[in-house]
């Protein structure tokens, strides 16, 4: 459980932020990319299997961006209030500002197939979207154009 700021809301996204606690950071290819007190603006998108959070390092720009592999994301209208329990399927990616990407936690991915914790439809789900996901930041077309904008703001 963690509390953030609701930045936005509406029929499609919505975008919160939050200042992050990890414990361990995150460091890719030598470099800490996410770490205690970085700062996340999250986006969360209706009907979509994953959520994509602009991390920010404190006193310096964008690092990258976190991606959720999930269930799809789902809440009624535009009230955030009603946003269901986000149910995270183990895989994530991460974006560095350039295009290049590196896929995460498939071993805890593998763990949770084999003892059970998703189903073989989450499973397959979370291959789909992740193959999407890769095919999508190859040919630049993820993060999407509205997360690229709100996050220049």
């Amino acid at each position: 459980m963690f509390t953030a700021d609701l930045l936005a809301a509406g029929e499609r996204m919505i975008v919160m932020e939050l200042t992050l606690d990890r414990g361990e950071p995150l460091v890719l290819e030598g470099e800490e990319v996410i770490g205690d007190g970085y700062r996340a603006v999250w986006f969360l998108a209706k009907g979509e299997g994953w959520d994509i959070a602009a991390v920010y390092r404190p006193g310096a720009g964008l690092t990258g961006y976190y991606v959720d592999v999930l269930d799809p994301v789902s809440w009624s209208g535009a009230d955030p209030d009603t946003l269901l329990p986000i149910v995270d399927l183990f895989l994530d990616i991460w974006i560095w500002p350039d295009g290049r990407y590196t896929v995460l936690d498939e071993d805890e991915f593998t763990e949770a197939v084999d003892r059970g914790w998703i189903t073989d439809q989450q499973r397959d789900h979370a291959r789909r979207v992740l193959a999407g996901l890769e095919a999508e930041v190859r040919a630049g077309a993820f993060p999407p154009a509205e997360v690229r904008e709100f996050t220049k703001q």
